[in-house]
């Protein structure tokens, strides 16, 4: 009876360590990065979106547009920081859901300065 007990202890450790060996580590994700001239093509067209305005401003508003691209490769607007709620909403009629042709990649979050000047 000890001699079974004995084999039964060593085939546990045996087996234990054989499981440990097989643990896969854990690996980094790789982060992925827009190019320059991806970038730079997306603000030439959005900019071309923003363009020939029919708002009045009395003065030149600022703002931070969040978005994002989906796999039909059209801008989904996330958010517009600005305080003022006409450039908001025509900044967000504008972009949102338009295709553009810049090899951008999808599901990540971009931000955009917006300046419109005012025309008085």
């Amino acid at each position: 009876m000890n001699y079974f007990k004995t084999i039964a202890l060593a085939g546990l450790i045996v087996f234990s360590s054989v499981l440990h060996a097989n643990v896969p580590e854990p690996t980094n994700p790789v982060k992925k990065i827009t190019s320059e001239a991806v970038k730079a093509s997306m603000n030439k067209e959005l900019g071309a979106l923003l363009t020939e305005s029919k708002i009045k401003l009395e003065q030149t508003v600022s703002a931070t547009v969040s978005f994002t691209i989906n796999s039909n490769s059209e801008v989904v607007v996330l958010d517009v920081e600005t305080e003022n709620a006409q450039v908001e909403q025509f900044i967000q009629n504008r972009l949102n859901y338009k295709k553009i042709k810049a090899n951008a990649l999808k599901g990540q979050t971009y931000h955009l300065p917006v300046v419109l000047e005012s025309r008085l």
